[in-house]
């Protein structure tokens, strides 16, 4: 398979796999409908496991984000979760 060929099908594949953890992370997170995590995996068909592994590095994700906004401001975690300033 020419090289042209082969990175875009990793490309496609890539931004396929992006998009179904943005969607299944945005239906775990809107709370507009509890659904188990299986639920969400038959929904967009993958595994319980891809789910969890996909909720769990988004997890990850938003805790970093608040310790570094929390760091920038001079705050501990919980003050800056606390404070009213936006």
């Amino acid at each position: 398979m020419p090289l042209g060929i082969n990175c875009t099908a990793n490309y496609e594949a890539q931004m396929e796999e992006s998009n179904t953890k943005r969607r299944v992370f945005g239906n775990a997170a809107s709370g507009t409908a509890a659904m188990t995590l299986s639920e969400i995996g038959k929904m967009f068909g993958v595994s319980l496991q891809s789910v969890q592994s996909i909720e769990q590095r988004a997890i990850r994700k938003i805790k970093a984000a608040i310790e570094s906004e929390a760091a920038k401001a001079g705050m501990t975690v919980e003050e800056w979760l606390l404070s009213d300033d936006e």
